[in-house]
């Protein structure tokens, strides 16, 4: 997965990593409203603050993938 410019991110509501320049770090973040929300808390982002996105990872395909860190 590559990092794509924020403008680029789907606005339906899907969870994805989005990066902030401001903070410089990452969280999961969603688009509810045209506002970006952080995750877990659901706590609305700074406009502007997020700069690019990726899409999340796929889940682990079993229980036992999982403890294997896989």
């Amino acid at each position: 997965m590559s990092w794509q410019p924020i403008e680029t991110a789907p606005k339906d509501g899907s969870h994805i990593i989005g990066w902030s320049a401001l903070a410089k770090d990452m969280a999961m973040v969603q688009c509810v409203g045209g506002r970006w929300r952080f995750y877990p808390d659901g706590q609305n982002l700074i406009p502007n603050e997020l700069t690019l996105w990726q899409p999340l990872p796929a889940p682990p395909a079993s229980e036992r993938d999982m403890e294997a860190g896989r």
